[in-house]
């Protein structure tokens, strides 16, 4: 399977875009889909920033993603803008009224502040947090501790639950159902929501903070004993199963899990379990398979003589969908087009279509060479992880000790049994006793001048 040339692939392009504008209802929806991705990166700044620079945003953005799916012609055609002026439109409508709504409770909140009112039933703690040491109050990702709480400044009228927050310091305005916070106590930015009315805040679902192979997403912990999920408390840390028949709890470390991937065992603190990241990255995956930037590896695991470029590479032998890539939580990730299979970029595997080769993206994309390890990095005798720390920090197994070194004749300090430089075998160490009292040392590599008992010195006579 090669690639057409780039003027084919833009006319192919073009004729698609005519077949999908023919139905009108479907493509109002697909715009309507990606004008939605346009202000939800915009809307938390519609207190900053000018109508003028809002709407210019989501229509360049709008445009910007058509292109990218289609190509830049489509915008001499007619149906097209009038589609788009019409989105814009309603797009404005909505901005007015969103705008007069939060200037007015900000310019309320000031009013307030003046008068020294107790604003503390304003701020938002109702929220589902990161994780037991979280804070009462949820804090913006902006990152200014002191003064970045998040104000309530609208109300479902049927509720009377929260609708918009404000944030105090930057000015950044969410819809509760989707809020950007920071975990103080993780030192973490994470997506939050305001809990429903029939959650406990005190015990939330619980998943990995770091699962044995790292994943896109993370799924729910299951209790050990019945399947049930398991819940964190968040007052006392502990796990908890709500099943009646079972009610398991336990601490966090206390748990040995089996990994999911390669079977292995790990043991992880947990987190609290967020609809909100499985939320976004099925939102960003589709954005990819919507967008449809083409994938390659950096090199070729075989000897085939294939332009990287211009090759459709394979996931697996039996499925022969197109592969597009794309960012997820700052890093590249690779999505099939046809059975939707996710991975992160360096971890993905890459079938040759010629000789079923496999190959992963862990090389250098101008040479070709394996990428090297960070300088320290050792591997978990339990787990196999590659860690750089003290301790690895997916089964918290302390790193082994190194084995002391010894110098040898050409001055070169080794570990091994031979030596680095000229390749002399280590010397083996001679038995030292005090000829004049019998004191003999306990470590034989190291043997001091003098006898500590009698002050002989030790010399070859010594040796035994």
């Amino acid at each position: 399977m090669t690639y057409i040339s780039p003027e084919e692939e833009e006319n192919e392009k073009y004729r698609q875009f005519k077949k999908d504008i023919n139905d009108v209802e479907g493509f109002t929806n697909k715009i309507e889909e990606l004008a939605f991705t346009e202000i939800s990166n915009i809307f938390p700044d519609i207190l900053t920033v000018s109508e003028e620079e809002y709407l210019l945003t989501i229509n360049n953005g709008l445009k910007i993603q058509l292109s990218d799916i289609y190509t830049d012609d489509i915008f001499s055609d007619k149906t097209l803008i009038k589609l788009i002026d019409n989105k814009m439109a309603d797009v404005r409508k909505r901005y007015l009224k969103h705008y007069q709504i939060v200037k007015d409770s900000w310019d309320n909140y000031q009013k307030l502040i003046k008068e020294r009112k107790d604003l503390t039933e304003n701020y938002l703690s109702n929220y589902r947090k990161h994780c037991e040491k979280s804070d009462d109050y949820a804090y913006h990702s902006c990152g200014k501790r002191n003064c970045s709480k998040f104000l309530i400044v609208k109300y479902y009228r049927r509720t009377n639950m929260p609708k918009y927050v404000l944030c105090l310091d930057c000015k950044k305005v969410y819809i509760t159902k989707f809020i950007s916070c920071h975990c103080n106590s993780c030192n973490e930015d994470y997506y939050s929501s305001l809990l429903e009315r029939n959650e406990d805040k005190n015990l939330l679902l619980a998943t990995w903070k770091n699962y044995h192979c790292e994943q896109i997403i993370n799924d729910r912990m299951k209790c050990i004993l019945c399947h049930y999920n398991l819940y964190l408390n968040m007052q006392t840390g502990m796990l908890e199963c709500i099943n009646n028949s079972c009610k398991f709890t336990s601490k966090q470390e206390n748990i040995l899990w089996t990994c999911s991937v390669d079977k292995a065992d790990f043991k992880s603190k947990a987190k609290v379990y967020n609809p909100l990241e499985v939320e976004l990255a099925r939102k960003i995956i589709n954005q990819i398979l919507i967008i449809k930037h083409r994938a390659h590896p950096n090199r070729l695991g075989c000897n085939c003589k294939l332009n990287i470029f211009f090759t459709e590479f394979l996931h697996k032998k039996d499925c022969n969908g197109v592969l597009y890539y794309g960012e997820y939580n700052n890093k590249i990730i690779i999505v099939c087009g046809k059975c939707k299979a996710v991975n992160f970029y360096e971890r993905f595997i890459w079938t040759c279509p010629k000789c079923g080769a496999q190959a992963t993206g862990k090389f250098c994309q101008e040479c070709g060479e394996k990428k090297p390890e960070p300088q320290g990095t050792w591997t978990c005798p339990k787990c196999g992880a590659k860690v750089t720390g003290k301790f690895c920090p997916e089964c918290g197994t302390k790193k082994p000790e190194e084995e002391a070194g010894w110098t040898c004749e050409c001055g070169t300090v080794n570990t091994g049994k031979f030596c680095a430089n000229c390749g002399k075998p280590r010397p083996t160490a001679h038995k030292i006793k005090c000829d004049k009292c019998g004191w003999e040392p306990k470590d034989p590599n190291n043997v001091p001048k003098f006898c500590p008992e009698c002050g002989d010195p030790i010399n070859d006579l010594d040796k035994k």
